[in-house]
């Protein structure tokens, strides 16, 4: 029972959060090979080939853990092979990611790479701030620099 009870914590606080950062009101689904809920924590944590669907948003990586305060998810991780995913929005990819609900700030780490809406960015850490739509971007690759892609459209 605690198990279940926990789950639905994690599904409808997410969903609550979900509403004001994305006007789309759909259902959150995870899914894993394995999955550690603790209830007394407040977390949860799903691995192998884990994914968090919500509408237009996909999340993707080996593992995803799930912090929650009062029932709402305050802290999202993902480790091994991130993708994250909203249609025609932003692409984000890297070895982790971060979502710091409060703050709506993603972090990608290690090989970070986000797309949005064209415009392309690359280093070894790249923060995405869900509310301004701006990227700030820390060196890597071999030179330690980072690489942005604009659009040729964007430049007429």
């Amino acid at each position: 029972m605690k198990v279940a009870s926990l789950l639905a914590v994690i599904l409808l606080g997410a969903n609550a959060t979900g509403h004001a950062q994305n006007p789309d009101t759909s259902d959150i689904l995870i899914r894993a090979e394995r999955a550690t809920l603790n209830q007394h924590a407040g977390t949860g944590l799903y691995e192998g080939n884990a994914e968090l669907l919500q509408g237009i948003r996909q999340l993707r990586a080996d593992s995803i853990r799930i912090e929650l305060k009062d029932g709402a998810p305050q802290r999202i991780e993902a480790t091994g092979g991130v993708m994250l995913k909203e249609e025609g929005i932003v692409e984000a990819r890297g070895n982790r990611l971060v979502y710091d609900v409060a703050s709506q700030r993603i972090s990608v780490y290690e090989q970070a790479y986000v797309n949005h809406q064209g415009r392309v960015f690359e280093g070894a850490e790249l923060e995405y701030d869900l509310q301004s739509k701006q990227v700030d971007a820390r060196g890597g690759g071999e030179d330690g620099r980072v690489r942005l892609v604009i659009p040729a459209e964007e430049l007429e």
